[in-house]
C-alpha cells in the first residue's frame, strides 16, 4: 500500500513540474533536493536513560550479603551498586585537629554489566553494623552513558 501510495504521488509529481514553469524544489523543499548530501550525514544516536530499580534487597549468605534487585527490561546496559556505611553517601571529612585515630570505611562500588545479572556479593563488611545500599540502572553506547535514578536506600545490619 505505501509502496502504491509513492507511485501515485511520484507520477502526479512528474506531471505537475511536466506542465508548469516551476522548480522543482517548490514541490519538494530546497532542502531535499540534493539527495546525495543527505546520504552523508548521519543521525545522532540518542541514548535513553533507564528506569529507576525497584525491590533491593540485602540477604545474608554465610559471611557475605547478597545485594538483589528486580530486572530492568528496556534500555539497560548494566547496574552500579553502592554499599556505604554512611546514609548520605559520602565520606565524613578528615578533622585535622582531631587528636583521635578515626577509622573511616570505604563505600564499595559495583558494576554489573548485562541487564540480566541482578544480584552483587558484598564481603569486608564490619559486624554490628549499619550498611546502607543503593542501586541504579545505565545505558550507553558510543556517544556516551546515561544513568537512571538511584534506587530506594535499603539499610541492613551485618550480624
Amino acid at each position: 500500500m505505501r509502496k502504491r501510495l509513492f507511485q501515485v504521488l511520484g507520477a502526479m509529481l512528474a506531471t505537475a513540474m511536466l506542465f508548469t514553469a516551476v522548480p522543482v524544489s517548490t514541490f519538494i523543499g530546497p532542502d531535499k533536493v540534493n539527495a546525495e548530501e543527505d546520504e552523508d550525514v548521519d543521525e545522532e544516536l540518542k541514548i535513553k536513560a533507564p528506569a529507576k530499580v525497584k525491590g533491593v534487597k540485602a540477604t545474608k549468605i554465610k559471611k557475605t550479603y547478597k545485594i538483589t534487585w528486580n530486572r530492568i527490561a528496556k534500555n539497560c546496559k548494566g547496574y552500579e551498586i553502592q554499599v556505604s556505611p554512611y546514609k548520605n553517601f559520602e565520606m565524613p571529612e578528615e578533622d585535622d585537629e582531631s587528636d583521635e585515630d578515626i577509622e573511616y570505611e570505604e563505600i564499595q562500588e559495583f558494576t554489573n554489566e548485562g541487564k540480566g545479572k541482578t544480584y552483587v556479593k558484598v564481603s569486608g563488611l564490619t559486624k554490628k553494623k549499619v550498611y546502607y545500599v543503593r542501586v541504579r540502572a545505565f545505558n550507553e553506547n558510543d556517544d556516551g552513558t546515561k544513568y537512571g535514578k538511584w534506587s530506594k536506600v535499603k539499610k541492613f545490619r551485618y550480624k
